[in-house]
This record gives structure tokens, C-alpha cells and sequence, in this order.
């Protein structure tokens, strides 16, 4: 049985396409590769501070890497937040935040638009929010 010319191309081609993806991780080196920087744009000991310490801790056991905190709080948290905004997207700089960022975007002028300069990766902690004023109005209404 002869075998063709194209058949042997053909053969080559698909086990060269099974065979790129391996030799492509092969060359990658497994992230991360260095240590993690993630800025908090508030200060230390607060919500938020709290639920990235243990975040922090976690990820440096399973990932072997350390894991940086970096608290950068001021300005409404633009701060932090512009900083990260400013570093390589390389995945090493991660931001810590809580939805105050939504509500920057519809009450201050912010030097970068987090919907595009910004990728979600996680949840880490939702907490529900408690309309105060109309609890506090409704105490001043049964008050007299």
C-alpha cells in the first residue's frame, strides 16, 4: 500500500497541532513566577483590609509566592485604585475594593474609567447594605 505525499502532510499538520499547545506551556512559565502585589486603597484595619489579609495569606500557600499588601488609602480610594490602573496588566497587580468604585464613577471625575481599565477576577466578600436614612426617618416619624 502506497502512501501519499498529502497524507503524510496531513499527518504531520494534525500531530503538529496536537503537540503546539504542550510545547507552548512548556516555554510559559507557571504563574506566578514572582511575588503578588495586591494594593488595598484603604487603610489598614478596616473591612476591606480585613478580608484581603487572609485572601493574602491563602493565595501565598497555594500559589508559593509571597503576597504583598499594599495599603494605599486617600482620595476616595483613587489612589490605590489609579496605581493598579498604572501597573502592567501582567496579572502581579491586584486590587482589593469595595463598591465605592461604582459609586466614584457617577460622583467624582476619575482619571481612569474602571470599566475598561479595570478586569474583575474575584468576588471575595459580599455584604448586604442597610438603607439608613429611611430607618432614621422612620425613628424620627414614630418619635412624635
Amino acid at each position: 500500500m502506497a502512501v501519499s505525499l498529502h497524507s503524510v502532510w496531513v499527518a504531520v499538520a494534525v500531530g503538529g497541532a496536537l503537540l503546539w499547545p504542550a510545547a507552548v506551556a512548556a516555554q510559559t512559565p507557571r504563574y506566578p513566577s514572582k511575588s503578588i502585589r495586591i494594593v488595598s486603597p484603604y487603610p489598614p484595619g478596616g473591612a476591606v483590609d480585613a478580608a484581603t489579609r487572609p485572601l493574602a495569606q491563602k493565595l501565598n500557600e497555594s500559589w508559593g509566592q509571597p503576597v504583598i499588601i499594599d495599603n494605599r488609602p486617600g482620595a476616595g480610594t483613587i489612589i490605590g485604585t489609579e496605581i493598579v490602573v498604572r501597573a502592567a496588566p501582567d496579572g502581579y497587580t491586584l486590587l482589593t475594593t469595595s463598591a465605592v468604585i461604582a459609586t466614584n464613577v457617577s460622583l467624582l471625575r476619575l482619571p481612569f474609567d474602571p470599566v475598561t481599565d479595570l478586569a474583575p477576577v474575584a468576588l471575595v466578600v459580599q455584604t448586604p447594605y442597610v438603607r439608613a436614612v429611611q430607618l432614621i426617618l422612620l425613628a424620627l416619624m414614630n418619635r412624635y
